[in-house]
């Protein structure tokens, strides 16, 4: 995360006082870099597009089949998806 060392984000702590609620969550940090609020589903380049892929919702896809067979999101209850600007979107 890009916060100054002074700031306190209590959602991620694992102190059961600051963070009762989401402490014993797993977090995934995944920096926005599509462009295209993880929308897109360009596999090819174009003049439409600039030359560009736009490929955000594959990344997603991507990412949360990784972490289906790396990990143990398959039992998960809840997924929470945040962000903040456009990669919050």
């Amino acid at each position: 995360l890009h916060f100054p060392p002074s700031a306190t984000l209590s959602f991620l702590l694992q102190d059961t006082n600051a963070n009762p609620h989401l402490r014993s969550w797993n977090r995934v940090h995944l920096p926005y870099c599509s462009q295209d609020l993880w929308t897109g589903q360009r596999t090819a380049r174009s003049r439409e597009t600039f030359d560009y892929y736009f490929s955000g919702h594959l990344i997603v896809d991507a990412v949360l089949t990784h972490l289906e067979r790396h990990s143990d999101l398959g039992a998960a209850r809840r997924i929470i998806l945040t962000g903040e600007s456009a990669g919050g979107i």
